[in-house]
């Protein structure tokens, strides 16, 4: 079975492919923007060092958020366009899960993204008991911030996608591949306040 998982959530763009749970290509560039315009060529790069037919991958994972705006939306516009194709099975993990399955901590622990200034997403994980919190908004400021375990809140705080493709913990956190957007964007702020919208 040929699983192929994506990350465009933060300023890398990673790539996973595995055939019966082995890795056969994993790479994680850093981009500033234009993921839309690498995210193609990468996948082609891919296809040919592995000599892997588009067809074949039976599976798709991509990270759902929170991160990039913009980054989210291509990732899973692209993840669907691929599976929808070809009528396979797609997949959508948040980024503080993900991230959690890839530090492979089994204590108590939670894992933070920045949403803008001090407000962040916070989740709490507990492995051994597999208890895990919904994901709240929590207010941080930067001299606590070093007190949690975060992601995409800075530029190399991302995910080790290749150890999430490995972990037998994914089966706790898949979901449909829809954007985990918790605040509105700007626009959508801007928009609503010009309509008295609250």
């Amino acid at each position: 079975m040929k699983r192929f998982f994506l990350d465009t959530s933060s300023s890398y763009l990673s790539f996973v492919l595995t055939d019966c749970g082995s890795v056969i290509f994993s790479t994680k560039i850093r981009i500033e923007r234009g993921t839309s315009e690498k995210i193609l060529p990468i996948l082609d790069f891919m296809l040919t060092q592995t000599s892997v037919d588009v067809g074949s991958i039976d599976e798709y994972y991509v990270i759902t958020g929170p991160g990039s705006f913009t980054g989210i939306r291509v990732g899973i516009s692209f993840i669907q366009g691929l599976a929808i194709a070809d009528n396979k099975a797609v997949y959508g993990i948040n980024a503080l899960d993900a991230k959690a399955i890839s530090i492979q901590k089994e204590n108590d622990f939670s894992i933070v993204s920045r949403l803008k200034g001090e407000l962040f997403a916070i989740r709490s994980y507990n492995f051994i008991d597999t208890i895990f919190s919904n994901i709240e908004e929590i207010t941080i400021s930067d001299e606590l911030i070093e007190d949690y375990i975060t992601v995409n809140s800075f530029k190399d705080d991302v995910i080790n996608l290749e150890t999430v493709a490995y972990s037998e913990n994914i089966s706790h956190f898949l979901g449909e591949c829809l954007p985990l957007y918790l605040r509105k964007a700007e626009a959508e702020i801007d928009f609503d306040k010009s309509r008295n919208i609250r």
